[in-house]
């Protein structure tokens, strides 16, 4: 019995490390706040586009846009039916998958195995 619950809490523990990794990356995007420079404010793009523009065909959006948001790499930010259409996969198999791939990277920890095998 002891053996089957420490299997599972280390099988859930690395899901949460992942999920936790992708939670600190959000937490430090925000901390690190809007950076609010002649750069970012980019007020010759604002004057050269002029009201009802559109500034994602402007090179100064594309150079700057990846500084200034955060991408997370595990929740899905599309709309439902780019969702769907792309296999539906629930965080928890996104999570699952990228587990799966670090592990077979990195090969199992002598650690866990030591702690799994007593």
């Amino acid at each position: 019995m002891m053996s089957v619950t420490l299997r599972t809490a280390c099988a859930a523990v690395f899901e949460q490390v992942v999920i936790t990794d992708e939670i600190i990356a959000m937490v430090k995007r925000y901390l690190r706040g809007i950076d609010v420079d002649s750069n970012t404010l980019a007020l010759d793009i604002i004057e050269k586009v002029g009201p009802g523009g559109n500034f994602l065909s402007e090179e100064h959006t594309f150079k700057n846009f990846k500084s200034q948001m955060l991408i997370p790499k595990l929740i899905d930010r599309n709309v439902y039916a780019n969702w769907k259409n792309s296999g539906a996969k629930s965080l928890e198999t996104r999570v699952n998958e990228k587990v799966k791939r670090y592990s077979q990277v990195t090969g199992p920890s002598p650690y866990l195995i030591q702690s799994l095998q007593q």
